[in-house]
């Protein structure tokens, strides 16, 4: 009989062929269902719906194995999925009923490449973002990255990444010195702005897990050797509502003016609401990439930086001081032990001219849909407003060309706001009412917006929900699709990864 020509799909072999296989090819490294390891991986996500049933674990220790797993998966025609720190809503990280699911979290170096002046670090795709900073530390230097410490690495910087030093010096995927990828025909390639592999390490760069398996990121750091400034900030409205308004008022007034006119700060500001545990409050993260000189009553407490000072004097819970942004990090993670069954979640996000009219109506709306939700068990909303500025937005021409985010035109406008509608609940049968009220605020202020000539066709993908997928694709302009497209078409000729591997978002 005569062989298939090499651009026909390859013959499926029996799942349990290949965890034979695999498990043949790395004894110790492969996990069945019913394994301490198998239920450790696959129970530890974020949002519940990620949880599924594949028919193996696999952990990677280097990136040859990454290679000779994905060799051996792509000659079967074995479904995958690839899972880092396993934070995005959905099943962008779950092989599903059946197949092989590759979990990166053995793969955690994090070292100095001193061969480039001690300023970069050698990153594993296992890692989360604590412990990235703390090695940063050592040297009195800081990552951009992102702003918990239990985030996965690469799945943040492939799609963007906010930092709260974004100010300074953009997006995260704008401060990688080169990427380490396995490609869809397991050859293992270092891409950079310079070398053969500059459009790979561009599409990288905001085009997220369309090229191949990255197993190692090198991250620019940056000198702050003195640390900075920053606040934790609760405020409970249940009882004092007018401090909500006053709430709004002051996160506005950063939005729009503070985040331009002070590029070392950073903020989080988020507004909060879980009807049944009858919580209505804020709070912010605040950052300034500065120390602050101490207080004059007292030498343990300090002053608040100008840009902050309407936001850090509204009554609630303050814990705020000199710091560095690595401990800052570290206080921002989970206060306990996670639930050992993860609640359900999802994202949503558009993006929009910041303005203080449409932010003030983005909130009536939110409130205004929820409420008729109100009866799901264990509801709870967090809406956030993300400024980005021109200088952040610029920061990305820093010597290593542009990214393929495709921001450049909309941040010559101003400032830009990117809203997410982050929710979690109890129970998986609540997911169509909850992300129909998620969509329809969307739909609500996106229409709003474009009467008011305030709408940015945009989606940040690392807060996108899955049926967002074709809008964050459009949204990053005509230019930068078909220059995606032409890196795919390169490394992947033959569609393997999009054909194979499970999850994330698909151009």
């Amino acid at each position: 009989m005569q062989s298939s020509p090499p651009t026909q799909t390859p013959t499926h072999v029996p799942t349990t062929t290949v965890v034979t296989n695999l498990t043949t090819l790395f004894p110790t490294q492969t996990h069945p269902p019913g394994s301490a390891a198998y239920i450790a991986t696959t129970t530890t996500y974020y949002d519940a719906s990620s949880i599924s049933a594949p028919a193996l674990v696999f952990h990677p220790h280097t990136s040859h194995d990454v290679a000779a797993a994905l060799k051996l998966l792509t000659a079967s025609n074995t479904k995958f999925a690839v899972k880092g720190g396993g934070h995005m809503p959905g099943a962008f990280s779950s092989a599903g009923e059946g197949g092989v699911l590759m979990a990166m979290e053995r793969m955690e170096v994090v070292e100095w490449e001193d061969q480039m002046d001690g300023v970069v670090l050698r990153v594993g795709p296992g890692n989360r973002w604590g412990r990235v900073y703390a090695k940063a530390a050592e040297r009195g230097r800081v990552v951009v990255g992102g702003r918990r410490p239990e985030v996965g690495v690469v799945g943040l910087v492939i799609g963007g990444g906010v930092a709260f030093v974004a100010g300074e010096y953009g997006w995260a995927c704008d401060n990688v010195a080169g990427f380490e990828v396995v490609l869809a025909d397991s050859t293992i390639v270092y891409a950079t702005a310079t070398n053969d592999h500059k459009d790979l390490y561009r599409a990288l760069r905001g085009g997220s897990a369309n090229f191949g398996i990255v197993t190692r990121i090198d991250l620019i750091t940056h000198p702050l050797p003195n640390g900075g400034w920053g606040a934790l900030n609760f405020h409970d409205f249940s009882s004092a509502p007018e401090l909500r308004g006053a709430y709004i008022a002051a996160f506005i007034e950063y939005i729009l003016h503070g985040a331009s006119a002070d590029p070392k700060s950073g903020a989080v500001t988020v507004l909060l609401c879980s009807p049944m545990a009858g919580m209505n409050a804020g709070y912010s993260n605040l950052w300034r990439s500065s120390p602050e000189p101490t207080s004059s009553l007292s030498s343990s407490s300090t002053t608040t930086p100008a840009v902050f000072k309407a936001l850090n004097t509204i009554p609630g819970s303050s814990k705020h001081g000199n710091i560095t942004l690595s401990e800052f990090i570290e206080s921002l993670g989970a206060p306990s032990p996670p639930s050992p069954i993860p609640m359900q979640n999802a994202f949503r996000t558009s993006t929009f001219l910041a303005d203080a009219a449409l932010i003030k109506e983005f909130v009536r709306v939110h409130d205004e849909e929820y409420a008729a939700i109100v009866n799901v068990v264990g509801l709870t909303t967090a809406l956030t407003f993300q400024p980005i500025t021109p200088r952040h937005v610029r920061a990305a021409e820093n010597g290593i060309g542009r990214n393929v985010l495709g921001l450049e035109d909309a941040a010559e406008k101003g400032t830009l706001v990117v809203t997410e509608q982050s929710v979690s609940w109890m129970h998986a049968e609540d997911r169509e009412r909850v992300q129909a009220v998620q969509k329809r605020i969307q739909e609500r202020m996106e229409v709003w917006a474009v009467e008011r000539r305030l709408h940015v066709g945009w989606r940040y993908l690392n807060d996108a929900d899955m049926d967002q997928n074709d809008a964050v694709w459009e949204g990053i302009g005509e230019d930068n699709g078909r220059f995606l497209r032409a890196v795919r078409e390169r490394y992947d000729k033959e569609g393997v990864l999009r054909r194979l591997w499970v999850g994330g978002f698909k151009l």
